[in-house]
């Protein structure tokens, strides 16, 4: 069973595409008029702070913008393989163009590059879909110069190579803003808008390793065809949240499940208050968490648990944010401040930071192993961490509270991806305080 979990405000708007890595969510491009600059957005989502940040522009020696950066741009996708997100398609802000160049970011560099490519290079086109199986990218429809298309491509991560397929069996309708999901090696496409305005409310699937591609059987509970939806597997299944349907202005908030096994929907009704009717929102999985942000209406973001904190006691939103502090007490080993302004709306509703004695199963507790800073290498991973966490500290804060929050914050994530957690015992209730200014830790800062 599903929950609601938490509501915060402050995400990039609507229009990007975001891969997780790690703990951390990056988001690629913005569509707003707001955006002067010629260059790509890129903003990272930390987890575990809960705080957003824009990492610099790039440019070249000389002070001027560099051209292995892709542009502003829209109805792009991204993909994550092993640490090297790959962004393809879209058309950019200035000059509106469609895009056909595949660009490459290095999550660990924070470094751009054009791969250099060959084979059979797809169309320019937009709002098409993008999945991953292993090392190879599959680009499905979507919107060209000329029309709406069907025809499916992948690329080869580890040739650079290109290549159109000759799909077998019934050929998939021609849509774009649909969504595609892997799941095994086939993909699942569900949705979309087609050239005669029709909306698409049956799975086609298509098999990877056969090329063969086929409708789904009809059934008798389906989802209303929509476009711009958000989708993502769990446990073998499919799951598709919100979407709109233009002709209509009809948006949705509902959450519907798809079995591969019996070709069945399920409605899927998640516990506490959930979010307004949306479209064109990110989402992305991080851990047992669902992670979305950036709706076209009204950004906010929000996380879906599993049933193993859902089938909990309702406590009421106040405790929903204190389980969310406590959370991020469990990762890091530390107390935990929300920054000034952060815009957790549950925290304005009178959260005066007590403590919480909930009954049931006792609470794991998790200490960073600082102790492995004495190693080389560890160490080397923790400063190159904490020098991309500091860069995103503001120069002024204006609070010092805030910045030292912050500064606390920014060492406890560095220390938890290089070093590691370690379970020291169990409690009911707050969480104990980790001793973490240490002289080893002092030494490494």
């Amino acid at each position: 069973m599903w929950s609601w979990t938490l509501h915060q405000k402050g995400s990039p708007k609507e229009d990007g595409a975001a891969v997780a890595v790690r703990h951390q969510l990056y988001c690629f491009g913005r569509n707003t008029e707001q955006n002067n600059e010629d260059q790509i957005d890129v903003q990272v989502f930390n987890t575990v702070t809960l705080l957003w940040r824009k990492l610099t522009p790039v440019t070249s020696g000389n002070g001027e913008l560099n051209l292995e950066v892709p542009a502003r741009r829209w109805g792009h996708t991204a993909v994550l393989i092993e640490y090297t997100v790959y962004l393809w398609g879209g058309r950019t802000n200035p000059g509106y163009n469609y895009c056909n160049v595949l660009y490459a970011f290095d999550v660990d560099a924070h470094t751009w590059f054009k791969p250099q490519v060959s084979g059979t290079i797809p169309e320019r086109r937009r709002n098409h879909s993008a999945c991953v199986l292993g090392k190879v990218m599959f680009i499905h429809g979507g919107e060209t110069q000329t029309g709406r298309t069907n025809d499916i491509y992948k690329l080869d991560t580890s040739t650079m190579v290109w290549t159109l397929i000759n799909t077998r069996g019934t050929p998939p309708p021609y849509s774009y803003r649909h969504s595609a999901t892997i799941i095994g090696t086939k993909m699942f496409v569900f949705g979309g808008r087609g050239n005669g305005g029709q909306y698409y409310n049956t799975i086609r699937v298509f098999d990877t390793q056969t090329n063969h591609c086929m409708n789904t059987p009809s059934t008798q509970l389906l989802p209303e065809g929509r476009e711009d939806l958000s989708a993502f597997t769990y446990n073998g299944e499919l799951y598709i949240f919100g979407g709109w349907r233009w002709n209509y202005h009809q948006t949705f908030n509902d959450l519907w499940k798809f079995s591969p096994e019996t070709f069945s929907w399920k409605k899927v009704e998640p516990k506490r208050k959930g979010l307004f009717p949306t479209y064109r929102m990110c989402c992305c999985m991080v851990g047992d968490r669902i992670i979305l942000f950036g709706a076209d209406n009204r950004p906010g973001d929000l996380v879906w648990t599993d049933q193993t904190r859902a089938a909990e006691p309702d406590f009421g939103d106040v405790d929903l944010v204190r389980e969310a502090e406590r959370y991020r007490l469990d990762l890091v080993g530390l107390t935990s401040t929300h920054s000034k302004d952060s815009g957790t709306k549950l925290l304005d509703k009178g959260w005066q930071g007590k403590p919480l004695d909930r009954p049931g199963k006792p609470k794991r507790v998790v200490q960073v192993n600082w102790e492995r800073l004495e190693e080389t290498s560890v160490r080397k991973d923790f400063n190159s961490h904490l020098r991309r966490d500091f860069s995103g500290i503001p120069v002024e804060v204006g609070d010092i509270e805030q910045e030292w929050a912050m500064f606390k914050a920014s060492i406890a994530e560095a220390a938890a991806v290089s070093c590691g957690q370690k379970v020291i015992g169990a409690s009911r209730g707050v969480n104990p305080q980790t001793p973490w200014w240490t002289a080893e830790v002092r030494e490494a800062v």
